[in-house]
């Protein structure tokens, strides 16, 4: 089913979210590249996974600017608007799922974003050249 194969790869994107929110810093590099493969691979499966279902692909919605807010705590938030989606009862291809694809999509995609800024602020730029 459909909705098994989204909410299977929400599941990996949380993991490794997850992962990346507390494991040491030596391994943050790491498991943040997982983080990102990840929420990238699932919005990459999205649309085919909608046709499958015979549900529009509505693309992701646009995501708020993130101002000012530190990486890490941006992740939390995302991976928590993830989870939320994950317990919610009646999620389904003919229910919730269906009506907030784009959502979704958007929650996946600043994960991944909110990966990468966390990669980007643990870089040590003067070093480079």
């Amino acid at each position: 089913m459909v909705s098994d194969a989204v909410w299977g790869d929400v599941l990996g994107v949380l993991r490794w979210a997850e992962a990346t929110l507390t494991c040491p810093p030596e391994l943050t590099g790491g498991t943040a590249w997982r983080t990102a493969a990840a929420s990238a691979g699932l919005l990459r499966r999205l649309p085919g996974l909608c046709a499958e279902a015979g549900v529009a692909w509505p693309g992701p919605a646009p995501a708020p600017p993130a101002g000012d807010v530190p990486a890490a705590q941006r992740l939390r938030a995302a991976a928590d608007r993830l989870s939320l989606r994950l317990c919610s009862p009646g999620e389904g291809v003919s229910g919730p799922l269906r009506d907030a694809l784009a959502d979704l999509a958007a929650d996946v995609d600043e994960v991944g974003a909110a990966v990468i800024a966390l990669l980007a602020a643990g870089t040590d730029w003067t070093a480079a050249g």
